[in-house]
């Protein structure tokens, strides 16, 4: 009996003859024409399964954000929270800046010291570049943002870059001023640049060494000590520093150069040959390299050669000072006075003061070479040609 069938009783009542004897019937029995369908299957209850947790795939960028990175973000929230209602922060100091650390006091950084952090750091890599008027003047415009920047008033006091010794004083009065924001490390480099100004080398050498000692990372460092090493004549100990420089920081160019002019000095050209062909690769893009190998071919002799490399580091750099006097040299030595006083004018249109006085004695060279004698005073009396 199927389904529409049972469905006619549902009133009690038959439609048919058949359909009588079959309500008759049920009756009878009592039972209702329902109770002749086979039983309704009973579903089978299952337990409900455990849960088990997912693990999210690689792709899945929200589910890792929702996981991982979210709670980190609470945890930031309620640091910096903590922070504000306590008036301290994780690393000591107040949002005033105070440092309450026991180690002094940290202004809190704004944009003028981040705007001086970056000049300086300009300074350091125009500085390694040989680019000495650029350095300097990242320095001064640090010192124009943040005028308590410690380390800029003790870059203005490197060798290469140093300017009057009235200047100098200035800047070590100034250093020493905001020493308590200088790391044992930068004390110590300011204490050798001191003692440089002094002229007191012994103990600028004694500083430094203590230096490399304590960090031999100090490349700027070791140069310098090795500059002072090779003016006494100690060139192992000058290779020695040059050597520990670069095994420091494999890509320090200017290390390279410093090892190829050592060993210039003492006449063995293959590997001051081998030390610039490693800067030039290291800094092929740069002047400096092309000028030292010029120096190599000048001290052996070959001035075209040499005349050549000078003309390609001026092709990077149009005012590198030091290839200016050198082209002037080369063709001062080769007689061509004319082509020398062009190179030589340009070398005293630079701001570095030594370049300027160098361009001055060398113009009144070239009248003195002609046997013009009152040319030449005028020149070093009127300083014609030279800003000095």
């Amino acid at each position: 009996m199927s389904e529409r069938t049972i469905i006619k009783y549902e009133s009690g009542k038959a439609k048919s003859a058949k359909d009588s004897t079959l309500l008759a019937v049920c009756t009878a029995l009592g039972i209702t024409p329902e109770d002749l369908l086979p039983p309704a299957k009973t579903p089978e209850i299952k337990p409900p399964a455990e849960p088990q947790r997912e693990l999210p795939e690689k792709s899945d960028k929200k589910t890792l954000w929702r996981i991982l990175v979210l709670p980190l973000a609470g945890l930031v929230v309620v640091a910096a929270a903590w922070g504000v209602f306590s008036g301290k922060f994780a690393d000591g100091t107040t949002a005033e800046g105070v440092d309450t650390t026991g180690y002094g006091v940290r202004p809190a950084p704004d944009v003028s010291t981040i705007n001086a952090s970056r000049y300086y750091a300009e300074g350091l890599e125009n500085l390694k570049r040989l680019f000495r008027d650029e350095a300097r003047e990242n320095f001064r415009l640090a010192l124009e943002h943040d005028s308590t920047h410690a380390m800029s008033y003790v870059m203005l006091l490197h060798p290469n870059i140093r300017g009057t010794r009235e200047e100098s004083l200035h800047s070590i009065a100034k250093a020493r001023a905001y020493e308590h924001r200088l790391d044992e490390r930068e004390i110590l480099f300011l204490s050798a640049m001191e003692a440089l100004v002094d002229k007191n080398r012994t103990r600028a050498v004694d500083i430094l060494e203590n230096l490399v000692g304590l960090d031999p990372r100090q490349t700027e460092a070791f140069r310098i000590l090795a500059e002072l090493y090779m003016n006494r004549g100690n060139y192992p100990e000058a290779i020695g520093c040059l050597n520990a420089a670069v095994t420091a920081d494999t890509s320090d160019g200017m290390s390279y150069n410093r090892l190829a002019y050592v060993y210039l000095r003492i006449g063995k050209y293959d590997k001051a040959l081998a030390a610039v062909d490693k800067y030039m690769k290291l800094s092929p893009a740069e002047p400096n390299p092309y000028d030292t190998r010029g120096d190599i071919a000048a001290r052996l002799g070959r001035v075209d050669e040499a005349i050549g490399w000078y003309e390609a580091a001026l092709a990077r750099k149009e005012d590198f000072f030091p290839s200016l006097q050198n082209l002037g040299q080369m063709h001062f030595f080769k007689g061509n006075y004319e082509e020398a006083r062009k190179y030589f004018r340009e070398l005293g249109k630079v701001e570095d003061r030594g370049a300027r006085c160098r361009s001055r004695l060398y113009l009144a060279c070239l009248p003195l070479y002609r046997g013009k004698l009152e040319e030449s005073l005028k020149i070093l009396d009127n300083c014609e040609y030279a800003r000095v």
